[in-house]
């Protein structure tokens, strides 16, 4: 029985020891250090940051369309992009970036006036409200624009015109 108690107890203390060693150091404090932003163990698709990479959630509509990159007026955003509301932005696209319009796409399907939502990765900055560097796109949900005429609706109007007759009948008795 003690013998039972002895090899527990020094199993146990064997995984103790095990795990404080493979936890590695601790980087020092203060210290900044360049991180490759993996949101989540996926790709970083290329935006390297000083700091920490924030999401983006904007939309907006497309101006204007480019090989690897599109410019749309944002309309809404998350608080992280609070601060690009009413204004342009360029937004980078890369191989990795998922683009639906109308199903699968790919950037050359985007078209100047489509209404957009962008889940993008940009790298906070120390002041401000909104990043001011480079924004990447992770998924770009495209619609085509709405026609000018889609939200007018036109009534036809008739006018029925119904005529009556009255005849009138007299008689006379003696």
């Amino acid at each position: 029985m003690k013998r039972i108690a002895l090899f527990l107890t020094l199993f146990v203390a064997g995984l103790a020891l095990a795990s404080y060693a493979s936890a590695g150091p601790k980087p020092p404090k203060g210290q900044d250090t360049t991180t490759t932003a993996k949101p989540h163990g996926k790709s970083a698709h290329g935006l390297t940051c000083t700091g920490k990479p924030v999401k983006l959630e904007l939309k907006g509509t497309i101006v204007s369309v480019g090989t690897d990159s599109f410019v749309m007026n944002v309309t809404g955003a998350n608080h992280h992009a609070k601060g690009l509301k009413g204004s342009p932005l360029t937004v980078q696209v890369t191989a990795d970036t998922k683009i639906r319009r109308k199903g699968h796409a790919h950037a050359s399907d985007l078209k100047a006036g489509d209404r957009v939502k962008v889940h993008a990765w940009a790298c906070k900055t120390s002041g401000g409200d909104a990043p001011t560097t480079t924004v990447v796109a992770q998924k770009v949900d495209a619609h085509p624009a709405k026609s000018s005429d889609a939200g007018q609706t036109t009534t036809a109007e008739s006018t029925t015109t119904t005529e009556t007759t009255t005849t009138e009948v007299t008689t006379t008795t003696p």
